[in-house]
């Protein structure tokens, strides 16, 4: 999650989706490949036996289509799986993920809506639909959902981390830092509780702790260049601006081609008094597509031009 910037607005949440079902579910009856052999001609050898293809064998396909970003194609086999087993949730669920990644949110939502009818218990769908709710900024609905998966497994750090970008989407930030908090809890190892954590710290206004948690994912990241950007906001709110200066110059090292970085490190610059690099920043920003009169009124406005 990237803190809103001097000059820019706030930008999208890494949410995290987690990987649903089992990669060899039981399926049912038709689990085990049937062997079918055509009525032989008097004297013929006898014919190969043709392998049929059960829904297991599509779902697996799919599977390995989609780890592949092939989505179409994994869609396909997933059709194929729950045309041969019309019970099969996780196919739906998996589908639903690979329309998902496609932009077809609402074909994905249909297919979590399949998922959950046929296993109510399915908190990996419920998170999903959860995650495509929230791309449509129907974050209410995405709350509930990521409630339910809760609900069913209180040990689901994603749902956690995932329910507390909704929250503070709608500007609860208490909320927000709660649910981060218990997803950090639940997985330590996850940096991306720490770096939604810190973002609503900042945006609450509690800028060192917000800097504690930018710390933990630079320890973890050290190329990481958004989390050196949320650090020097961070730490230029709390009047640090060399510390700021350092990390933007990091932030700028691993993200050379966004404008928003040199505009931000111009503020720093005018801070301090170094108009003519300021300047070179902002110049730099422009030259990104940024717009110069925007970012001239705005440095004017704080005070940081000569």
């Amino acid at each position: 999650m990237k803190i809103s910037a001097f000059f820019f607005a706030l930008s999208a949440f890494p949410l995290l989706i987690t990987a649903c079902g089992s990669a060899n579910p039981t399926i049912g009856p038709t689990s085990t490949p049937i062997a079918v052999v055509v009525n032989p001609r008097v004297g013929a050898p006898p014919p190969t036996p043709v392998t049929v293809l059960t829904a297991e064998d599509f779902y697996l396909a799919g599977i390995s289509l989609r780890d592949q970003d092939l989505y179409g194609a994994a869609i396909s086999e997933f059709s194929q799986a729950i045309s041969s087993n019309p019970q099969y949730a996780e196919a739906f669920n998996h589908r639903g993920r690979s329309y998902y990644r496609m932009g077809r949110h609402q074909e994905a939502l249909l297919d979590y809506d399949e998922a959950i009818g046929l296993n109510p218990a399915y908190a990996e769908a419920y998170n999903n639909r959860g995650v495509t709710y929230f791309d449509l900024n129907q974050y209410d609905l995405a709350i509930k959902d990521y409630g339910e998966a809760i609900i069913i497994d209180p040990e689901y750090a994603g749902a956690f981390n995932n329910r507390g970008a909704a929250h503070y989407a709608l500007g609860a930030l208490d909320s927000a830092i709660e649910d981060f908090t218990e997803a950090i809890k639940l997985d330590p190892q996850n940096s991306n509780g720490y770096m939604n954590r810190g973002a609503a710290h900042f945006n609450r206004g509690d800028f060192e702790l917000a800097k504690q948690d930018f710390d933990v994912v630079i320890l973890r990241e050290p190329e990481n260049g958004e989390a050196y950007d949320n650090r020097a906001m961070a730490s230029f709110s709390l009047g640090s601006a060399q510390e700021a200066l350092s990390d933007f110059d990091d932030a700028i090292r691993l993200n050379p081609g966004d404008p928003q970085l040199f505009a931000d490190r111009a503020v720093v610059y005018g801070s301090l008094g170094n108009f003519i690099a300021s300047q070179e920043d902002i110049d730099r920003s422009v030259a990104l597509g940024a717009d110069r009169v925007l970012l001239e009124e705005r440095m004017e406005g704080l005070g940081f031009q000569p």
